[in-house]
């Protein structure tokens, strides 16, 4: 995923054919001239700040704040909780759907949220 939406640190990774020695050898690798040499591909990692962003604020802070709203709404207000974990399970499970076709970054961080917001 991080390939294809170009997100993360940049780093060198096996090749998809390549064997467990040329994996060692690959994360041995700084730059992108050793990772070329010692048949590796330098590529997107998925790793660094972009994937803090998707695993920190965009997902734990909202599901934990929403949790504690939704919890202490459904308490205060006679809501029927069968239509409310209903509503919550379509929406968390068209989230989820939704994430197998994103095209940007900024489409998963969305989803994130939501993902979050409805967990």
């Amino acid at each position: 995923l991080a390939q294809t939406l170009r997100y993360g640190d940049e780093g060198c990774l096996k090749t998809p054919s390549g064997n467990a020695s040329i994996d060692q050898a690959c994360r041995h690798n700084e730059n992108e001239s050793e990772c070329l040499a010692s048949q590796c591909q330098w590529t997107y990692t998925g790793q660094g700040i972009e994937y803090q962003i998707l695993a920190g604020p965009t997902f734990i802070v909202v599901f934990s704040v929403s949790a504690l709203l939704f919890g202490v709404g459904v308490e205060i207000k006679e809501f029927n909780r069968k239509n409310f974990l209903a509503v919550f399970a379509f929406l968390w499970s068209t989230s989820t759907l939704l994430m197998g076709f994103v095209t940007a970054y900024w489409q998963l961080a969305l989803l994130r949220t939501v993902l979050g917001l409805f967990e």
